[in-house]
Order: C-alpha cells, then structure tokens, then sequence
C-alpha cells in the first residue's frame, strides 16, 4: 500500500456547465472519501459511528452500496468488472472515491473506483452511475494503462434533459495530493455539457470523517435535492425533455448484497 493509495479524504469543489441549448452553471464544495478496500474491515467496526451494518449506524460502508456483481467480495467484483469490459486482469488495490452512507442514506450520482496493479501503477477507472428517480446503475470501464481518457457513446439515460445520442469525452488526473475529473457531453459534435471535478487530499481519521460529517450533513439527501433544483431550473428555461428509453428491467436490477 502506497502514501496515496492509503484510505483518505478528498474536499473541493465541482462545477456543471451546460453550453446548449440554454446557458446553465453553478458550482458546489464536496467531500468524498477514498476508501482501500484492503482497509474496509479495520476502518468500518460494528461501532455506532463507523459501520459495516445497517442503521442505527451514523457512517456506514456497505456492500449493497457499490458494484452490482455476483461476487460478493467487492474486490474481486472490480477484477471481474475490468477482465469483462477491458479483457485484462490487474493484480493489485482498488480505492473507491464516493459517499459514504449516513444515517441509513445513501446515494451517489457517480462511485470511481480506481483500479492498481502491484506495480503501483493505475490500470483502469470503474465509473460507476446512478440515475435517479429510476434507482438504476450503470458502470463504465475506462482504460488507464496508455492514456487518462477515453471517448466513447452514451448508452445509460442519466437525465432527462439531456439526449441519448451523446459522445463523452471523460479525463482524469492522478489521484494523489490532489484529484481532477473532467467529464464532457458532445452533441453532434458541439460541447453540450461538462463537469469539472478538482479535490484536495486529507490524511483520514475518524475525529476528520465526523467533522466534514457534521459541515456535509445529510450529504445523500442534499444530493437528491439539489438534483431536483437544477432539474427545476432547467425546466424554466425550457431546456427540451427527453423521455426515458426502454431498458429492461434485469439489466440494471439492485444487488443483493447486504
């Protein structure tokens, strides 16, 4: 385990700008942690604050959370994940940059789970979406080992106001003292959308996990809610809606991990 591959926290901020058809930005703080599943047992106890169990935990980590997968190690869900999408294996840690679950909630539009050979070099990043209110999941692999990006199609509906027929152009730096993500939607070739992710790391400890606890409260609630605020402001600049595609319903059921 590395300096940087050790469990942590990241704070900063993300920024979404729609280009088209309507101008429409605005810009949040965030705090997210990265979690080494190597470290998953000793970090998350059965204690009331830092939890792998069910509410009445405060701050819980929990299998069902992350990676649809009919393995239940999460680990080894990530290298059957890479070996099917990538066709290649890695050998080494996988951190997760996501929310964690307070007070029995949890929701993430996005988890990325950085994937590490034992060389210590990244290999690939698992993007993991979650749509709501469909409650659905989609994950992307993305190929680290030559370049930090990848272009690729649409083909999971995230929000009505945005078409299917869209190319992502999706960039990441290193995941070191500090962490970029920059994701851009191209429509017929023009820049329709981008999200622009900049975070710093702090070393974790349990006293720092419950302060940005208290400054962030109810992170998945606020999430939803602000989802729904831009929705609405959207819709009053009559940005055109787009109807959800028929998906069925077993590709994108919830695991049954617990």
């Amino acid at each position: 385990m590395t300096k940087f591959t050790k469990s942590a926290i990241y704070t900063g901020w993300v920024r979404h700008r729609r280009f088209l058809p309507a101008k429409h930005e605005f810009t949040y703080k965030v705090y997210l942690t990265w979690i080494n599943l190597d470290e998953v047992n000793k970090l998350f106890t059965k204690g009331p604050l830092l939890s792998r169990s069910k509410w009445p935990s405060m701050i819980a980590f929990r299998r069902k959370n992350y990676l649809r997968s009919s393995k239940e190690d999460l680990l080894q869900a990530c290298r059957a994940k890479v070996s099917e999408d990538l066709s290649f294996d890695f050998d080494g840690e996988v951190c997760i940059l996501t929310n964690l679950q307070y007070f029995g909630l949890c929701y993430n539009p996005v988890s990325f789970y950085y994937c590490y050979g034992k060389d210590e070099n990244l290999k690939a990043i698992i993007a993991e979406i979650n749509n709501t209110p469909w409650n659905q999941r989609h994950s992307y692999c993305i190929d680290m080992r030559e370049k930090n990006y990848k272009d690729f199609d649409k083909d999971f509906h995230i929000s009505p106001f945005m078409p299917m027929d869209i190319n992502y152009h999706w960039a990441f730096g290193p995941a070191k003292e500090k962490l970029a993500v920059k994701m851009q939607n191209f429509h017929k070739e023009k820049q329709m959308f981008d999200v622009d992710m900049q975070l710093e790391r702090q070393e974790w400890s349990t006293a720092r996990v419950l302060k940005y606890s208290l400054l962030y409260p109810l992170i998945p609630l606020k999430v939803i809610w602000g989802i729904y605020y831009q929705a609405l402001r959207l819709k009053m600049k009559k940005v055109p809606f787009y109807d959800h595609p028929k998906l069925s319903a077993d590709e994108h059921k919830e695991p049954s991990h617990g």
